[in-house]
């Protein structure tokens, strides 16, 4: 005898049920719950950067002098240097000293006479420097950096930026759900058939996808954790690669959790009609003696 199908109501990716149930759920259901899923992370990356860039930027354009410009692709107009930073964001400006230049945050924007460079975990072994990336400025670069430039600049704008960031992460969440999503639905599939379970090749696509969805939460919290400062560099970065192991996780123990597969009613597993005993005659009313009725 087949197992009886259990009803399965998709509404949450947090458990690999709830993700199996999107094996069978309508499309708009599933979209649906990705909107949310992206809208959050999109939102938690805007509000991480909000959080930590913005009261940097805001104190170094204030320390600028009305000078400073980028000309002919070198940094002038500024003597001395200029630092702000917090336990996340080091900005520095500094012409003279940019090699000798210390990390004490865990990321850091240099700007140096005729380059700039992005730091994270800054390491220096002997006379190498490890984590640094270094970019010329182009020759033909002519920016006028100094704060009356810049501090209207950016108090009109600063919103605009850090939305756009987070609607450029909610898309790029979806488009990779869905990239990600045909590409892992194969494995999906061939799983769900070694262990007898039914699914379509639709269903393993939507299975597919909602089992990113629980990364993305865990890495969305990730970056509130890391913004409040709850955290550090080194255990975002655990989380960071901790989301791509629960993605996998979800796909395997997911379609472990379906319905397996069984005979359709009146069919044997091999697809065979069933044959049974032949059907007793209904029975006649009037063949029973009837001690009252006539002969």
């Amino acid at each position: 005898m087949s197992a009886t199908p259990v009803t399965r109501i998709a509404w949450q990716p947090l458990t690999p049920r709830g993700v199996a149930a999107f094996a069978e759920a309508s499309f708009d259901r599933f979209q649906l719950v990705k909107l949310v899923a992206a809208a959050f992370g999109g939102f938690s990356v805007a509000a991480f950067l909000w959080l930590t860039c913005s009261p940097v930027i805001v104190e170094t354009i204030e320390a600028l002098p009305d000078t400073v410009r980028l000309e002919h692709g070198q940094l002038k107009g500024l003597e001395g240097s200029v630092l702000r930073e917090n336990r996340f964001l080091s900005l520095m400006l500094d012409p003279d000293t940019l090699e000798q230049a210390g990390q004490t945050s865990d990321t850091q924007l240099r700007f140096g006479r005729r380059s700039w460079s992005f730091c994270a975990l800054r390491t220096e072994v002997g006379q190498y420097v490890l984590g640094c990336a270094d970019f010329p400025y182009e020759t033909d670069w002519n920016i006028p950096l100094g704060r009356p430039a810049l501090e209207p600049w950016w108090g009109a704008w600063h919103g605009m930026v850090f939305a756009a960031i987070g609607l450029a992460v909610f898309l790029a969440l979806l488009v990779s759900w869905v990239l990600l999503g045909l590409v892992y639905s194969v494995p999906v599939r061939l799983l769900a058939f070694v262990v007898g379970k039914r699914i379509t090749w639709g269903g393993s696509w939507r299975l597919a996808g909602a089992a990113m969805i629980p990364g993305s939460l865990l890495m969305s919290l990730g970056f509130w954790a890391y913004g409040l400062f709850l955290i550090d560099l080194v255990r975002f970065l655990l989380i960071f690669v901790l989301h791509i192991v629960v993605g996998w996780a979800y796909l395997i123990a997911a379609p472990l959790t379906l319905d397996p597969v069984g005979p359709k009613p009146g069919l044997s597993l091999g697809g065979v009609p069933t044959v049974g005993p032949p059907a007793a005659p209904p029975k006649n009313p009037n063949d029973s003696k009837n001690p009252f009725a006539p002969e």
